[in-house]
C-alpha cells in the first residue's frame, strides 16, 4: 500500500509521499527512463536551522510550511517525498539537467515568500540528474 500526506487544494489533491513510497516511485522511473532512455532529475530541498539563531526556533513549523508550498507548486508529473528528517525530495519525470536547473530555479523564487530565513532557517537545494549523476535508485539516493 502507498501511503501520502494529502491536502485538498483547489481542484486536485497534492500528496507528500513517505520515504519507502518516494523511493518505490523513483525506481519505477529510474526503470521507465532507462527503457526508453530518457532523463529524469530529483530535487533535494534540505531545510536547516540557521546558525544565527537560537535553539528555540521551531524548525518544524517551517518544514511543514516547506512541504505544503512545494506540494502546490510541483506539477501533478512530479513527485514529492520526505527523503529524511527536513529534507524533501522532488521527482522531475523526464527533466533533463537545463530543465531541472529552470525548475530549481522556480522552487527557489516560488519559495522567497515565505521568508524561511527570517524564521530561522535555511533552504538548500541540490540536484541529480539520471544518468549523469547515478545510473540506478540507490546510486541517486546515496548522493541526496
Amino acid at each position: 500500500m502507498i501511503h501520502s500526506e494529502h491536502n485538498q487544494e483547489g481542484l486536485g489533491i497534492r500528496r507528500v509521499n513517505t520515504k519507502e513510497t518516494f523511493i518505490y516511485l523513483l525506481d519505477l522511473e529510474i526503470k521507465r527512463s532507462r527503457r526508453y532512455q530518457e532523463f529524469l532529475c530529483i530535487i533535494e530541498v534540505k531545510l536547516i536551522r540557521s546558525v544565527r539563531v537560537p535553539q528555540g526556533v521551531a524548525i518544524e513549523q517551517c518544514f511543514k510550511k516547506l512541504k505544503d508550498a512545494l506540494a502546490k507548486e510541483t506539477r501533478a508529473t512530479d513527485v514529492v517525498g520526505v527523503l529524511e528528517e527536513n529534507t524533501i525530495g522532488i521527482l522531475l519525470p523526464y527533466a533533463d539537467p537545463e530543465s531541472s536547473a529552470l525548475a530549481e530555479s522556480r522552487f527557489k523564487g516560488f519559495l522567497q515568500p515565505y521568508d524561511f530565513e527570517g524564521r530561522g532557517c535555511e533552504v538548500q537545494m541540490k540536484r541529480l540528474c539520471y544518468p549523469s549523476d547515478g545510473t540506478n535508485t540507490m546510486d541517486l539516493i546515496e548522493k541526496c
